[in-house]
């Protein structure tokens, strides 16, 4: 189930980061922007799976008994990992969001008072 929500979450993000990521450079480096953020994302992809199996493995590796109870206790090790990371990510967007909204507001009324 939650392996569905990460995947639905992943669907509806990317066309806005994509287009964050284009609106944000003028339209002549658009095919850099795009390249760039193409590359951090197959390698985040590659280094969160990297990093994932890691852990499953470790937690699998410390856990005494019949190998599919350990091999379930590194997978639930891996998944709490990446929701962990999932929760953090969100909190650090949502607070940089917010401060980006007041520089904004603020900006706006300094404008309109001159």
């Amino acid at each position: 189930m939650l392996l569905t929500v990460i995947g639905i979450g992943i669907g509806f993000a990317t066309p806005a980061i994509v287009a964050a990521a284009l609106g944000s450079v003028p339209a002549s480096r658009a095919g850099m922007a795009s390249a760039v953020n193409n590359t951090a994302r197959q390698a985040g992809g590659a280094l969160g799976i990297a990093l994932i199996g890691t852990i499953a493995f470790s937690a699998a590796s410390a856990a005494r008994g019949e190998w599919h109870l350990a091999f379930a206790r590194g997978f639930h090790a891996a998944v709490a990992a990446a929701g962990a990371a999932l929760l953090a990510a969100a909190v650090v967007g949502w607070i940089l969001l917010r401060e980006r909204a007041g520089r904004a507001e603020k900006s706006d009324l300094t404008a309109s008072a001159a």
